[in-house]
């Protein structure tokens, strides 16, 4: 299932991979096109707030208003248990534990001739094309926060 999912369709947006079950989660901030795989729709509601679920059951958290476009993910502290080989193939596998066996990856599935891999800890910060996904711990709560910031409509 994972597999399929990581050699296509594209995603715009960084994506969370829980490893033991091959769910996918896009943090979506824009609203896709529905003619493209992986594009956006020309015309973008700037007036958007919702909670969703994502494909793993995740709460999402959506902003996309003119000063901050954002999506919010909430992940357990023991979040996912341990890499499934049942649900990748061996390029999959190879290229996901190269950077975590259990839990969560992030991953950028935009470009599928070239499919990055993000470890999901406390503290990280990665630029990836118009986004910039955040982690940080909440102690309080007991979740990884992870934050995905557009900048699409920055001027």
């Amino acid at each position: 299932m994972a597999c399929d999912n990581l050699q296509g369709p594209r995603f715009h947006a960084p994506c969370l991979l829980e490893l033991s079950t091959g769910e996918l989660t896009e943090l979506e901030i824009y609203e896709p096109c529905h003619r493209y795989s992986g594009e956006l729709a020309p015309d973008q509601d700037m007036d958007y707030n919702v909670m969703t679920f994502g494909g793993s059951g995740l709460p999402l958290f959506i902003d996309r208003m003119e000063e901050i476009q954002r999506c919010v993910a909430y992940l357990p502290e023991k979040a996912g248990g341990e890499i499934e080989p049942f649900y990748y193939c061996r390029d999959c596998r190879a290229k996901l534990t190269k950077v975590a066996t259990q839990g969560y990856v992030l991953l950028d599935l935009y470009d599928l001739d070239a499919i990055q891999v993000y470890p999901v800890e406390d503290s990280a910060e990665y630029p990836i094309r118009i986004y910039t996904v955040t982690m940080a711990h909440d102690e309080d709560q007991g979740h990884l926060v992870v934050t995905n910031i557009g900048h699409l409509f920055e001027s």
